[in-house]
């Protein structure tokens, strides 16, 4: 029998090899939404007691006599400030700004704890960050960023052109949300470290067992202008999406356990309670003079910073 002779001829292995594909990470915040963050700056709504004269004046406007700009009023602003001879022409409302003498400091706190790895929390907790730092940066104010766990972790200084790539790069390279937390002991901590004056913007879904109270009175004092901003995503704020029937449910930080029957009376009794917690939340921010904005994590990023952070927030 004859069969067929093997062949000898094998294709060439080939030496290209295709590129592996490396995944480029997404920038926090867009070319676009930065120039138009570039029209900003870091506003006190407050005038602050207990704050000594710098030796020098600084490069940003407050609240001193010496007159700057105009910015158009925001709710939230003190009408003191308005200058009425402009609306009696224009028919609009303007803030007069002026140069301060005291160095202006942004503390920003970011709350890394387990419930934060949730959907998009954690990113839109840390696009907020790098918003508000990056627009006290271009105005020349200095930035002090930490992130809340059971304490203050990572904390740093920056200040000028450079740190405005510190900050992006602190923030991005940041470990991602994890472990259990207390809020108020790590707002304690920053509060003894604090530094002498300026706004305090404290990033969380402020999900606490014990109730949000301490954690809200270690933030503002006489000395301090505080915003709180409160982040909930998907999870939280619809959870009937993804959740149904009998579950075991864990606590992302302490363990603990819970069973639970998902159904549309239970869901009905979640919503009310949700809506309880928040204004609980929004009336304890208001007891205490501390700016309360809430933030959806699922909306654009553009829509926080650009509506909710300057409705009497930390941005005009």
């Amino acid at each position: 029998t004859q069969h067929p002779a093997p062949s000898t001829q094998h294709p060439a292995p080939s030496t290209q090899h295709p590129e592996p594909r490396t995944e480029q990470p997404v920038p926090l915040l867009s070319p676009d939404l930065l120039r138009r963050l570039d029209r900003l700056d870091i506003a006190m709504r407050r005038p602050l007691t207990g704050t000594l004269p710098g030796e020098r004046r600084s490069r940003h406007k407050g609240h001193a006599v010496e007159f700057a700009d105009y910015r158009r009023y925001v709710p939230g602003d003190d009408w003191r400030g308005i200058d009425w001879n402009l609306y009696a022409r224009l028919g609009k409302l303007f803030v007069r700004l002026s140069h301060a003498e005291e160095e202006l400091t942004l503390s920003l706190l970011v709350d890394r704890t387990a419930s934060m790895g949730f959907g998009d929390k954690a990113r839109r907790a840390r696009q907020i960050a790098a918003a508000l730092g990056y627009v006290a940066l271009r105005r020349h104010h200095r930035v002090e960023l930490g992130f809340l766990s059971h304490r203050l972790e990572a904390r740093r200084s920056l200040r000028g052109r450079a740190g405005r790539g510190r900050l992006f790069e602190h923030l991005e390279g940041a470990p991602e949300a994890g472990g259990s937390g207390d809020l108020s002991a790590a707002l304690a901590h920053w509060r003894a470290r604090r530094p002498p004056g300026g706004v305090v913007v404290a990033i969380s879904d402020w999900l606490e067992k014990g109730g949000s109270g301490p954690a809200l009175a270690r933030i503002g004092d006489e000395r301090h202008e505080g915003h709180v901003v409160h982040v909930l995503g998907a999870d939280e704020l619809d959870p009937g999406a993804s959740l149904d029937g009998e579950l075991r449910l864990r606590d992302a930080e302490d363990g603990e356990t819970a069973e639970v029957t998902i159904g549309a009376a239970l869901e009905k009794r979640y919503r009310a309670r949700l809506r309880a917690w928040r204004d609980e939340l929004r009336a304890g921010c208001r007891r205490r003079g501390l700016g309360y904005h809430f933030v959806d994590a699922r909306e654009p990023i553009e829509d926080a910073l650009l509506r909710t952070m300057r409705r009497g927030g930390p941005l005009g």
